[in-house]
This record gives C-alpha cells, sequence and structure tokens, in this order.
C-alpha cells in the first residue's frame, strides 16, 4: 500500500467512526425525549384526574 492508499483508508474510517457516534447520540436524544414526554403525559393525566375528583367532590 502506498501512503495515499492509507491516508484515504484512515480517512474513510474516521467519517464512518464519526457517523456512527453522531447516530447513537441522535438516538439517545430522540429516546431521552420520548421518555420525558411520556412521563409529561402521565402527569398530564394524573392532574386531569385529581380536577376531576375535586370536581366530583364539590358536587
Amino acid at each position: 500500500m502506498n501512503g495515499a492508499t492509507v491516508l484515504h483508508a484512515g480517512w474513510l474510517v474516521a467519517v464512518v467512526v464519526g457517523v456512527t457516534r453522531n447516530r447513537r447520540a441522535y438516538l439517545a436524544e430522540a429516546q431521552a425525549r420520548a421518555v420525558a414526554a411520556e412521563q409529561r403525559m402521565e402527569e398530564e393525566a394524573r392532574r386531569r384526574a385529581t380536577e376531576e375528583r375535586l370536581r366530583i367532590a364539590r358536587s
């Protein structure tokens, strides 16, 4: 192998590693957002249930 081939192979490896890391970070962030959204929905459901119980109790 000559120097140019080694340089190109190294560059290709660096690009693949970079893309893989970016994708993993993106997927981790997407998962974190999904978990946060689910928690917000559960909190909202609990809040609405509490408000409904209070409304019924006042009736």
